[in-house]
């Protein structure tokens, strides 16, 4: 039984591949996104969220830091940085302190940076 992880004192989330949600969600801690999502998601304050390649979100985020590798139609509201991975794609608008976009990437944003 020592072997076993003790699934209570986990600090992560994985929404899996072929779920769908919808609604507003508030969630902590890490986050992996892998399903398709619509709605309201709000991370807690020290919160890391990933949309990975499969995943999907429309809608309206709000959090500290998100890197995106999967694709995404909506708002985004960072107060920390959003990381944009080559595979990713994303449309509609990005208020954040550090945006970084790699190469490949497929963007439409209108993007503000908080000074």
């Amino acid at each position: 039984m020592d072997d076993l992880i003790n699934i209570k004192n986990q600090d992560f989330c994985l929404l899996g591949k072929d779920s769908k949600l919808t609604g507003e969600f508030h969630l902590s801690g890490v986050v992996k996104i892998s399903s398709q999502m619509e709605g309201e998601l709000t991370m807690g304050p020290e919160g890391k969220l990933s949309i990975g390649p499969t995943g999907s979100f429309k809608g309206i985020i709000n959090c500290y830091y998100i890197e995106i590798y999967g694709e995404f139609e909506g708002t985004i509201n960072s107060k920390g940085k959003v990381l944009i991975q080559p595979c990713a794609r994303v449309s509609g608008q990005i208020n954040t302190e550090t945006l970084t976009i790699f190469p490949g990437a497929m963007v439409n944003v209108d993007g503000r940076t908080k000074q």
